[in-house]
């Protein structure tokens, strides 16, 4: 069950063959042309303006939004989508997907029909601002979704317990501050939080400690 005032704890899981972005993200992410009533997808095009709302911009394209990047893509062909990133290491392979990469450091895009802000925490010292600043490119509930993707690293149950939406989070710690300041950012615009309990890929996440073990 998915819920717009906080979701389930999903653990994400990635491989080259079977892992599929959109089955996380489909029921928050309206497709581009039902994003609202009346609108329409906005092809890209070499008469394409800047000022032109993007379908999807994805904050942070890093492991998950560069798959999130490439299946939108596949799921809608000729979607206008921006893929923000802090250098332009990816963008020769974002561009070959049709996306429109840009450095986080240029003037803002126009406010995009849906945003998903999956940048990571890790070094940046004003995660929360970040975090407003992806609110503030959203153009509205009336026209498509906002999507942020925390951690259930703030949950408090450290036995293995099931957990969800309603679990208590470990209040006493600053990373949990940070996200749940983060959250409340993104909730209180009318926006969607998932909470994701890891990513692994081939080469990361977990396995990867008892394989090198």
């Amino acid at each position: 069950a998915w819920h717009f005032r906080g979701l389930l704890v999903l653990c994400v899981l990635a491989s080259a063959a079977s892992f599929t972005v959109p089955s996380l993200f489909e029921r928050c992410l309206p497709s581009p042309g039902r994003a609202a009533a009346g609108a329409q997808i906005t092809r890209l095009s070499a008469s394409s303006s800047p000022s032109d709302p993007a379908d999807l911009l994805i904050i942070g394209a890093g492991t998950l939004g560069s798959l999130l990047a490439e299946q939108y893509m596949a799921k809608f062909p000729g979607a206008n989508v921006i893929a923000e990133t802090k250098s332009n290491k990816r963008h020769d392979a974002l561009a070959a997907l049709g996306v429109s990469p840009r450095i986080r450091d240029h003037a803002p895009p126009a406010p995009a029909k849906s945003v998903v802000f999956c940048a990571a925490p890790g070094g940046n010292d004003d995660y929360v601002g970040e975090t407003k600043r992806a609110v503030s490119l959203w153009g509205g509930p009336k026209g498509g979704r906002m999507v942020m993707t925390s951690s259930a690293g703030i949950l408090s149950e450290t036995d293995g317990g099931v957990v969800d939406e309603s679990s208590p989070i470990d209040d006493g710690s600053p990373r949990t501050a940070k996200l749940k300041g983060c959250e409340d950012a993104v909730l209180g615009a009318g926006g969607a939080v998932v909470r994701l309990a890891g990513l692994y890929a081939l080469d990361r996440g977990a396995h990867s400690f008892w394989i090198k073990s």
